[in-house]
C-alpha cells in the first residue's frame, strides 16, 4: 500500500514539474522585465531594431544586444534569467542556456528525498502491533 502511494507520488511530482512552467515565450526574462515583452512589437534594449513578439526566443539573434531572445543561446551576448528554485535567483551567460542545470536542482532533490524515504519504507517495514491475550 505504502509502496502504491509512493510510486504514484514520485511520478506525479516528476511530471508536475517537468511540465508545469510559466509562459513559454516568457523564458529567461526576470520578473520585473515582463511588461517589456508584452507588446506586439518590442525594440531592442540598444535601439538598433524592432522585432515582433512571434520573433521573442525563435533560436534567431535579430538583436545585437540578445534582447529577443532571452531564453535561448541564440544571441553570443545574451543573458538568461534563471529563477533557481531553491537557491539564488541570477543571470547567466546565453552559452549556459538549456544545459538542464538551471531547473534540475530541485528536482534532482526532490526526487532524491522520495527515493531515500521510499527505500527507507521497504528497508524497514512497519510492523503490525499484535495484541498479547
Amino acid at each position: 500500500m505504502a509502496l502504491n502511494f509512493f510510486a504514484f507520488l514520485y511520478i506525479s511530482l516528476h511530471f508536475h514539474l517537468s511540465y508545469s512552467s510559466p509562459s513559454r515565450l516568457l523564458i529567461g526574462v526576470h520578473p520585473l522585465d515582463e511588461k517589456y515583452y508584452e507588446a506586439e512589437v518590442i525594440e531592442c534594449r540598444d535601439g538598433s531594431k524592432w522585432f515582433s513578439r512571434d520573433r521573442l526566443n525563435d533560436d534567431f539573434c535579430d538583436c545585437g544586444d540578445g534582447t529577443d531572445e532571452p531564453g535561448t543561446s541564440a544571441c553570443p551576448t545574451g543573458r538568461f534569467y534563471c529563477k533557481n528554485v531553491g537557491s539564488t535567483p541570477r543571470y547567466l551567460f546565453s552559452s549556459r542556456v538549456n544545459d538542464k542545470i538551471c531547473g534540475l536542482k530541485l528536482l534532482v532533490f526532490l526526487k532524491m528525498a522520495l527515493v531515500i524515504v521510499l527505500v527507507a519504507f521497504l528497508i524497514f517495514p512497519r510492523r503490525k502491533n499484535r495484541r498479547r491475550n
